[in-house]
């Protein structure tokens, strides 16, 4: 039998990420860290990994987590296991 492993996209909002962002220059920030470097790196992300997101889900092989960490503790357990 063929191992056929899971993945687990943890889904949060452009706002969640922007809440995150705004934290940064308190942990020591990058020098490209502005708005329009981030809209950029998010837009690159999304063209970069949707197609292998959708072929995924299309194999069954994709959990989505909103970002909850119950949900997120669960679905790392669940795709622990095979």
């Amino acid at each position: 039998m063929k191992c056929r492993p899971t993945a687990v996209l943890i889904d949060c909002s452009e706002l969640e990420l922007g809440r995150s962002l705004g934290q940064r220059p308190q942990r020591g920030s990058r020098d490209d860290d502005n708005l329009e470097a981030c809209k950029r790196r998010l837009w690159l992300y999304r063209q970069n990994t949707m197609p292998l997101l959708k072929q995924l889900d299309e194999e069954n092989r994709l959990r989505i987590v909103r970002r909850r960490r119950p949900a997120l503790l669960a679905a790392i357990n669940l795709a622990a296991t095979p």
